[in-house]
């Protein structure tokens, strides 16, 4: 696959987004490098952003990328090369440099880049769900045989019984993200409104009030890095951030043991208790303060997941039948997209 190059960008001008890329990234990360924040195995926000989105090297989080479609002037292309995302990069016939994207994914990666630009314009088209209240970590620590996922150094802040409780409470399980549900207890999931959620039918109930859907964000940017530019990245990366502590502080755990000694992201540790009516509330309100700030994301990369499909499929029409075709405008958006 090759997008022709439209933009070009002189060095100063692309050697200061790299720069202002690499102190966001730390910034998001409470001024750690990412290489510092994935070895912070005790944080369970961190360590959940470098465990559980697996398949990158925390260190190319700093590395930049432009994008497609923009060639970037380079007097020494060697140093350069340290700024700039790894991957292949081509000379282009004025001598700057650009990302090249021959190779770059083979039929397993394109089944799964479909797969989540799927996902991303189902999850835009649905209305929020705002009464979930974060019971997925409940699930996963209900009765005898809790997840394997539940972290299990961290001390808890209520009771067992107080866990049963809430989960066993009529109509209280409203989970529509599979990757939650597939770490409940088993047997919390047939307490579910929504049994039986799978991969494939994730497209069929992701919605955006979901702070896991806030969170796979950035698993969809790095899944199309460095095709997309990495400020998109870190947008997706703050969001994930966000939206874990969310997840951690209305989860059982007690938050105020775990960051005693180490709080290096400034994590408010008081508990979001939506075991009670005024923290059910609380939980609502932080949750669509995501969701507000994920929306943007969410149509970027709705529109660069589009831009990417359509160039690959300009190389070859090999698109899943179960995509049908993409749909020429983008939710949110009056524009209609093209291909470079």
């Amino acid at each position: 696959m090759r997008v022709s190059a439209v933009v070009s960008l002189k060095e100063h001008v692309w050697r200061s987004r790299a720069a202002a890329h690499a102190e966001r990234v730390r910034e998001v990360l409470g001024g750690m490098s990412p290489l510092e924040a994935a070895g912070a195995r005790e944080n369970p926000i961190t360590n959940f952003v470098f465990t559980y989105y697996w398949g990158f090297k925390p260190g190319d989080l700093t590395r930049w990328s432009p994008g497609a479609g923009v060639e970037l002037e380079v007097e020494d292309v060697a140093a350069s090369m340290r700024l700039l995302s790894r991957g292949k990069w081509r000379r282009t016939e004025s001598g700057a440099v650009a990302v090249d994207f021959a190779g770059r994914f083979d039929d397993l990666n394109m089944d799964a880049i479909r797969h989540a630009y799927k996902t991303l314009v189902a999850t835009s088209r649905r209305a929020p769900v705002w009464n979930c209240y974060g019971l997925h970590e409940w699930a996963m620590l209900y009765g005898d045989r809790p997840s394997s996922r539940f972290q299990k150094a961290m001390p808890f802040r209520v009771s067992p019984a107080t866990i049963a409780a809430v989960v066993e409470a009529p109509g209280a399980l409203r989970c529509t993200h599979f990757d939650a549900y597939r770490f409940f207890a088993p047997s919390a999931q047939p307490l579910n409104e929504h049994p039986g959620l799978s991969r494939e039918s994730q497209p069929s109930h992701e919605q955006p009030g979901c702070v896991h859907a806030g969170m796979d964000l950035f698993k969809y940017a790095l899944r199309l890095a460095p095709f997309i530019r990495s400020e998109l990245v870190a947008d997706a990366l703050a969001v994930a951030v966000e939206a874990r502590i969310l997840d951690m502080r209305a989860s059982p755990y007690d938050l105020a043991a775990v960051f005693a000694t180490d709080n290096h992201l400034g994590v408010d540790p008081s508990p979001v208790a939506v075991e009670t009516r005024g923290g059910r509330r609380q939980y609502a309100r932080l949750q669509c303060e995501i969701a507000e700030k994920a929306a943007p994301v969410r149509r970027e990369l709705i529109r660069a997941y589009d831009r990417f499909l359509r160039a690959d499929d300009d190389d070859d029409d090999a698109r899943s039948p179960e995509m049908g075709r993409l749909p020429r405008t983008i939710p949110g958006d009056e524009t209609t997209t093209t291909t470079s």
